[in-house]
């Protein structure tokens, strides 16, 4: 080799010794197969790897794929991965010019380089200890390259996953702003799920809720229903609206915002509120006012219930007249009452004080009472047998006239008039039978018939004030009869007719005789009352047994010494005049019966009988048998 290839070839060296100080420049692609010395294929491939590594590099350099990145991770993290064993070979291994091994090891892998030097001689030998110098700088700058090529793409990795978590980090806060920004939302409306009243109102807001609530209520009317009428009000014309309770934006405020979600996952949210309307009082009253019902003009009052006096003396019931007469402050009160209740009708016919009632129904117990009363009473009738086979009856028709009928047109039955009319009517006929005649004719057991000549004449008169309380009382309790009036009798017409049943006494023979229904029952011899001794008389006339009584006191008239004349007990006592009577006298003899013993010695007016004659008379006698005392001896 000549001195001139020795410079080039230094001159060379020098060139490629250049990327040494700038590890991180490329080598130059000028060099040409002419400023090199020959090598062979195992020294042109050695030359030729950093010249292929230099022109990877450019590639290699490109952003990895995440895949990549991946197995660039793993590489580090799994050393027992076939990428990490590979990752730990010389190749991989980052450069370190102090632990190069010598050249000793190139040189016995290029035997063709020794040959030629040895061609060479000296010269050539230098030329290729300088050839390998710069063979082994470009390996050794081709290893600092792929340690700073790894270096980089570490770095790149580190980059890319940091790059990772700042995108996971900003989606994050995307999400979260998302997920705030829709919470935000729900602080003008309801949650989704959300129902008020059973209406959804989810996404909704409380104005929109309240308006179709607005909508609802203020669609307002009311029937009024009167008796026999009706009226309608509209809402519109008494400013009905609606009034806000503030329910609904409260359960807006009060909802959690933040838990929208949950609507996803089936939660749901059911409140129950309340609402009011309002309406103006003035044109509700005015509205009122002007129903035709509640004009005067229009109104008829109300009638009672009252009786009836019949074609056939009969009294019925004519019902109450309602009438349609209405309180106004009373229905102003009851449809005021059903607008504050929202009522879409009231009836104010079936409510208590609106019309003026009827006092007396036809269904008054008082009423009803006094109608049966009057009917009964009208149906009393009292029939007397009169002297002389006359009968006289007082009925209906003479009733009628003894009712009373106030001012204002209501009959009802008062004690007085009752009373001063039957004191009319006993008057009236005690006037009609009155008798006073000298005699009296009568058919006397021994001897035939006589005409009894009594002490002022035969006499018939009506006790009035007995006969007025008699009568009273069978009317007032409506209790019908047929009977004799009360009389007086001196001589009592019954004489006439009998019907064979009495008792006779015929005073001058001492002996009465029993009879009943024609038949003579007893007869027994007697003592009457002493006939010299003008007080102790016994009686004559017609008379009737008055009573009946077992183990009487019989007391006499009072002495000038106020003691009684005489106290006897009698176990048997039927009187039939005064203080006369038939009794048991068991202090007279029994013969002394039937004689003259009266004349003298008699009774103070009684008829004594013996004790087992006035036994048998007390079984048989009655409460109104007649009793005729005579003398048959004038």
């Amino acid at each position: 080799m000549s001195e001139e290839q020795k410079d080039n070839l230094l001159e060379t060296t020098e060139d490629q010794r250049e990327p040494e100080e700038l590890p991180g420049e490329e080598l130059p692609e000028e060099e040409t197969e002419e400023e090199l010395p020959e090598v062979t294929e195992e020294e042109l491939s050695e030359e030729e790897l950093p010249e292929e590594n230099e022109e990877e590099l450019p590639e290699e350099e490109e952003e990895p794929s995440v895949e990549e990145a991946g197995d660039f991770f793993y590489d580090e993290d799994d050393t027992e991965g076939d990428l990490a064993e590979e990752s730990l070979t010389e190749r991989d291994l980052p450069y370190d010019e102090e632990e190069e091994e010598p050249d000793e090891p190139q040189e016995s892998e290029e035997p063709g380089k020794s040959e030629e030097i040895e061609e060479a001689g000296e010269a050539g030998a230098e030329a290729v200890s300088a050839e390998d110098t710069l063979a082994a700088e470009k390996r050794s700058a081709a290893r600092r390259k792929k340690s700073l090529k790894r270096q980089e793409v570490r770095v790149k990795k580190q980059r890319y996953i940091l790059a990772i978590a700042i995108a996971d980090a900003v989606l994050l806060i995307i999400a979260l702003a998302v997920f705030l920004r829709i919470s935000s939302g729900y602080r003008t409306k309801y949650l989704p799920g959300t129902t008020i009243n059973g209406i959804e109102v989810g996404e909704s807001t409380p104005e929109i809720f309240e308006e179709g609530i607005r909508e609802g209520a203020e669609v307002y009317s009311i029937d009024i229903a009167f008796r026999g009428s009706s009226e309608h009000i509209d809402g519109k014309e008494i400013g009905y609206h609606y009034v806000s309770t503030g329910e609904a934006q409260r359960i807006l405020e009060e909802q959690n915002i933040y838990a929208w979600f949950l609507y996803h996952f089936g939660r749901r949210y059911e409140y129950k509120i309340s609402w009011s309307t309002d309406y103006d009082r003035n044109l509700l009253k005015s509205v009122v006012g002007s129903f035709p019902e509640l004009q005067p003009e229009n109104e008829t009052k109300p009638e009672n219930a009252y009786l009836n006096l019949e074609e056939d003396l009969t009294f019925s019931i004519v019902p109450e007249v309602m009438g349609n007469f209405v309180f106004n402050d009373a229905v102003q009160d009851a449809v005021f009452e059903a607008v504050e209740d929202r009522q879409s009708s009231v009836d104010l016919n079936a409510m208590e004080g609106i019309y003026e009632a009827p006092v007396v129904y036809g269904n008054n117990p008082d009423l009803n009472w006094e109608k049966n009363n009057l009917n009964s009473f009208l149906s009393t009738s009292v029939t007397y047998n009169l002297p002389f086979g006359e009968t006289r009856t007082l009925d209906r028709e003479d009733l009628i006239g003894w009712v009373t009928r106030d001012d204002n047109g209501y009959y009802h039955l008062e004690e007085s008039v009752i009373r001063e009319n039957a004191r009319q009517f006993v008057a009236q006929m005690a006037s009609d039978i009155y008798v006073d005649q000298p005699t009296m004719p009568f058919n006397t057991v021994q001897h035939g018939t006589v005409q009894l000549d009594f002490d002022g004449g035969y006499k018939v008169i009506v006790n009035e004030a007995e006969e007025t309380e008699a009568l009273f009382n069978n009317l007032w309790n409506h209790r019908s009869a047929t009977r004799e009036p009360a009389c007086y009798r001196n001589n009592s017409s019954l004489a006439y007719n009998m019907g064979g049943s009495y008792i006779e006494v015929d005073i001058s023979l001492q002996h009465i005789y029993l009879y009943l229904n024609g038949e003579r029952i007893m007869d027994a011899p007697c003592v009457s009352g002493t006939y010299y001794h003008a007080g102790y008389r016994t009686p004559y006339g017609v008379f009737a047994i008055n009573g009946k009584m077992r183990d009487a006191t019989l007391y006499g008239p009072l002495d000038e010494n106020g003691e009684y004349e005489y106290i006897s007990h009698v176990d048997y006592w039927m009187p039939f005049t005064g203080n006369c009577g038939f009794h048991d006298a068991p202090w007279h003899r029994p013969e002394e019966f039937g004689t003259g013993k009266y004349l003298y010695n008699g009774s103070h007016g009684c008829v004594n009988l013996s004790p087992s004659a006035a036994e048998t008379l007390y079984e048989y006698v009655y409460v109104g048998l007649p009793v005729i005392v005579y003398y048959s001896d004038n």
